[in-house]
């Protein structure tokens, strides 16, 4: 080309190899991601956090058992997932009521077993009590003995029922072993 002749085409340069353009274009896809990954675990954190929920769940029903076998409380097992629309209803719109999380805390030890990535525990649990779908309610003695089972959602007034009804077909039970002072 000519000095003082002008070629539309001279500058065939792409905008992301034009020095400073194609740093902001990486810098823009780096901020999107680490903002999706900050959300991500900070919902996951929330999902976690056992202390926000009223209800004083147990994680894992080994635990549940343990639990159980000092207080004789009966179980109520929760089969649950992230992913399941009648599970996340009956979390914000059932267990946040308060004659609901009372029964709960004061009869009863709650275990919820989520099902959204299970680990082996989970999965024998599931199949220890042939959950085939979810919500399921289980009730059981504080030896693990099945007592009531419901599939699918249950409003607040109906659990509330429903475990009653689980309360009165429970064996009577010897009341649990005193501790032993040391």
């Amino acid at each position: 080309m000519m000095p003082g002749t002008s070629d539309k085409h001279a500058d065939r340069s792409t905008p992301a190899s034009r020095p400073g353009r194609g740093g902001r274009h990486w810098l823009l896809l780096i901020l999107i991601v680490g903002l999706g990954a900050s959300w991500l675990f900070n919902t996951a954190q929330q999902r976690s956090d056992s202390g926000s929920s009223p209800i004083p769940w147990v994680l894992g029903l080994d635990a549940g058992l343990e639990q159980a076998a000092r207080t004789g409380k009966p179980i109520f097992l929760d089969f649950t997932a992230d992913w399941c629309p009648p599970c996340q209803a009956m979390e914000r719109d059932v267990y946040s009521q308060p004659e609901v999380i009372r029964l709960l805390a004061d009869r009863f030890i709650p275990v919820k077993v989520d099902l959204t990535r299970p680990d082996s525990a989970q999965r024998a649990a599931a199949q220890q009590h042939r959950v085939t779908a979810i919500p399921t309610l289980i009730v059981v003695t504080p030896d693990g003995t099945p007592v009531s089972r419901w599939e699918g959602y249950l409003g607040a007034d109906e659990l509330d029922a429903w475990l009653q009804a689980a309360l009165a077909r429970l064996p009577s039970q010897p009341p649990p072993p005193a501790a032993q002072p040391s």
